[in-house]
């Protein structure tokens, strides 16, 4: 059996046949395009993971009624919309790669895997946003009013959202259960708490505006209350595997 060994780095010198051997520099830029790659195709997993993950739980499509088969269509739709946008992304990477710009290249595709982390919510996140809490006793509070709130929030710019315990992504789904809702299978009972990130004032207007997600609550009953806390929490992640 032979020991494995490492490679090393090409040296700066000579060869028998009287030509240099290959620069660091071209080693080096060699090495930063792998790294591009390998932090592009890691990015790309997480998104296909949570895909796949919440399109293998999602209802029956046999039994799902009209509107949860247009909001699942929805939700296919906006995620092929966001894809097709990653590719024209991953073209200009190429591109600034082959032209030799792998610094630039290699920042873009770092902070491209942390988007698509936060997209298939896999990764927790901080920053500015609003927590919302609707409370219902009455079991008036449906699936679509609370997904008329994530429609709103997303319109609104929300970069990540979470209902009780679970995050919202783009195949999250929403049913009605005999006693709240079912977000992706998990049961949800009211108070129902919302948090989502994004610029906290554009968020709350997006909640209070006339007809839409806080006047449905009180319309049926229920109580809602906004507030836009310095730093808001994400903390419910997508499994990775």
């Amino acid at each position: 059996m032979t020991d494995d060994i490492a490679p090393t780095e090409p040296s700066d010198t000579v060869g028998s046949d009287g030509t240099p051997a290959e620069p660091r520099a071209r080693w080096r830029t060699h090495r930063v395009a792998q790294a591009i790659i390998g932090v592009l195709a890691f990015g790309f997993g997480l998104v296909f993971m949570a895909v796949v993950h919440n399109n293998g739980t999602g209802p029956n499509l046999a039994t799902a009624t009209t509107a949860e088969l247009v909001q699942i269509l929805d939700g296919v739709t906006s995620e092929n919309a966001r894809l097709q946008k990653d590719i024209t992304d991953l073209q200009v990477t190429r591109d600034q790669l082959r032209s030799g710009q792998t610094t630039q290249a290699l920042a873009e595709a770092r902070t491209r895997a942390e988007q698509y982390a936060i997209l298939a919510g896999t990764a927790k996140v901080r920053g500015p946003g609003i927590e919302v809490i609707v409370k219902d006793n009455q079991y008036a509070v449906d699936a679509s009013t609370l997904l008329d709130a994530v429609q709103e929030l997303r319109d609104a710019g929300a970069e990540s959202i979470q209902i009780g315990q679970i995050r919202v992504i783009a195949s999250t789904w929403f049913t009605n259960t005999n006693l709240g809702v079912s977000v992706s299978g998990t049961h949800l009972v009211s108070p129902y708490v919302i948090k989502a990130i994004g610029n906290s004032q554009t968020l709350q207007t997006a909640m209070r505006i006339p007809g839409g997600f806080a006047d449905s609550v009180k319309a049926l009953g229920g109580s809602i209350a906004i507030s836009a806390p310095k730093f808001v929490a994400i903390t419910a992640v997508q499994p990775s595997n």
